[in-house]
């Protein structure tokens, strides 16, 4: 530890007592004498040298994202945690762009054989030759993290950086490289290690342009994400070779494919399911054919969390009725499931996007010119239902016809391009006399005369209020069908409004107290509220 101020100048107290002048070199050595007497004195000097390197390594790890390296400062603290310091070639095996060129160059040296951690999140030029040097020491690479953005001031060349990295990474753990998608047409160098990395559990290469024959693919791999936004059919292996691949991914706990999919027809994949037993998270994102393909002969446990993103248009319907079929068939646990896997969420967005999901597997897609209709499979199960940014207004009819009897919709978020009198309007509706008699088979309650039996949770987001005189009959309208359906045993028993516009706390306090049994209101008491002068504007140019 270095000397206190009162032990200081008690030193230079020292010297000028002593009557006599001595060279400046005397000076110091004498105040170094001193300075060294005390830190064996303090009980933190008499620690052993691998004691103090243990705790400078934790030192390290906690303060691994100080603007100075932690490992500068501990060898500027005295003669002896210098000499520790230094003598620690791990303290300075971690490289990072923050350091600076200079910094970590003087890192490379220091750490010697120490094996090297890697992470540049957004290098530039001035990075790019040490960063070669350092993936250049192939040997001993443990973990590479590298994001090559296209917001650098400097021009930073990737390509060129990986240009020495070839041969022998015993002990390479992770590796992660993320180019930007417009610099994703590049072709990346071949990554050629001569040996497989034994050690290799995490391998992330996210628009990097590597076909399946360069990358390193070892049997010790627990995560691997493989993605490319430009589809490059160089990419995709023949079925049958994928499927002797994953044979030899036993420990994949996820796995994340975009564009890497097999590149034959749906009938040539191996006959015999590829397990994956401890496989947790899947998400696969390619064309609807990639994707049946590698559903329907692969086998995963029934706990994986599974999400696919179909970058095609679907047709019809019946096509994502064989999605879902081969969803559930991928189940190692599939004979035990209901013929029908049921589909708890469902998601209408802008451009004909389609979202559905259950407590397995989510999928995201577009239909090509389809509205919602009865047709979209498994709907018998949905219990929330999301519309957001719909091309299409939904009339009270509609509502009523496509999504009124369902019996387990709890749960309805609606957006700003909701008929919101045409939606509460179907909240308040009646079942047809003959439907009403058998409304024990259709809902939960038996007194249940209205549609959507067994919704219970409303959240209106970014919908507008309108004008003034639109405003209150909306507030109103609001107000009756919850009482409505109040009085017929079908309550409405949350109702979340947020950023809604043209809503004010007097709509707020007259839905408060309408004293509805039941009913939590919540509001984020957002007031956006356009002048009536707008809305002139607006009438005055539709009439022109």
């Amino acid at each position: 530890m270095p000397v206190t101020e009162s032990s200081s100048e008690s030193t230079i107290t020292a010297l000028l007592s002593s009557q006599r002048v001595l060279p400046v070199s005397s000076e110091t050595q004498l105040l170094a004498n001193s300075t060294q007497s005390y830190n064996i004195e303090d009980y933190r000097g008499r620690l052993p040298p691998e004691v103090l390197s243990n705790i400078f390594l934790v030192l390290k790890q906690e303060h691994a994202h100080k603007q100075l390296p932690v490992c500068f400062i501990l060898s500027h603290v005295c003669q002896q945690w210098r000499a520790i310091a230094m003598d620690c070639s791990s303290l300075w095996s971690d490289l990072s762009d923050s350091d600076g060129p200079k910094l970590s160059e003087l890192k490379l040296s220091r750490s010697r054989n120490a094996p090297l951690s890697i992470q540049y999140l957004q290098p530039n030029g001035e990075n790019e030759k040490i960063l070669q040097l350092a993936l250049s020491q192939v040997s001993r690479l443990r973990d590479i993290d590298i994001y090559d953005s296209c917001r650098s001031n400097n021009a930073f060349d990737l390509v060129a950086a990986f240009s020495g990295f070839t041969g022998n990474a015993p002990l390479l753990r992770s590796l992660r490289i993320e180019r930007e998608t417009m610099k994703a047409e590049d072709q990346f160098p071949d990554v050629d290690l001569k040996d497989i990395p034994p050690s290799l559990q995490i391998l992330e290469l996210r628009n990097c342009n590597i076909p399946w024959t360069y990358i390193p693919i070892s049997p010790s791999l627990e995560y691997l994400q493989l993605c490319n936004e430009h589809s490059n059919e160089i990419n995709r292996l023949p079925t049958q070779v994928f499927a002797k691949l994953l044979k030899c991914l036993p420990r994949l706990v996820s796995l994340d494919l975009c564009g890497y999919l097999p590149a034959d027809g749906i009938s040539t994949f191996a006959h015999t399911p590829v397990t994956l037993p401890r496989l947790s998270t899947l998400k696969l994102k390619d064309p609807i054919n990639h994707i049946r393909s590698f559903l329907r002969h692969i086998q995963v446990p029934h706990t994986t969390d599974v999400d696919v993103y179909i970058r095609d248009e679907i047709q019809d319907a019946a096509t994502l009725n064989l999605v879902l079929t081969e969803l559930k068939g991928m189940d190692m646990a599939s004979s035990e499931l209901p013929a029908m896997v049921p589909i708890f969420k469902l998601d209408l967005g802008n451009d004909d996007h389609i979202a559905i999901a259950n407590a397995k597997f989510k999928i995201e897609m577009w239909f090509s010119e389809v509205k919602p209709s009865s047709e979209i499979p498994y709907v018998w199960a949905l219990e929330e239902l999301r519309i957001w940014e719909y091309g299409y207004q939904l009339s009270r009819s509609t509502w009523t016809q496509l999504f009124g009897h369902l019996l387990k919709l709890k749960t309805i978020n609606v957006d700003q391009t909701t008929d919101l009198q045409a939606f509460f309007e179907s909240l308040a509706t009646q079942l047809p006399q003959e439907a009403a008699q058998d409304a024990p088979a259709i809902a939960p309650n038996p007194r249940s005369r209205l549609y959507f039996p067994a919704l219970s949770a409303i959240h209106l987001e970014w919908v507008d209020f309108g004008r003034a005189d639109e405003r209150e009959a909306d507030v109103l309208r609001v107000i009756d069908t919850l009482e409505k359906r109040s009085l017929h045993a079908q309550p409405i028993k949350k109702l979340r409004l947020e950023s809604c516009r043209n809503f004010k706390w007097s709509h707020f306090e007259r839905l408060k107290d309408a004293k509805i049994p039941g009913l939590t209101i919540s509001w984020d008491e957002c007031e956006e509220l356009d002048s009536e002068s707008e809305y002139e504007d607006d009438d005055e140019a539709d009439h022109y």
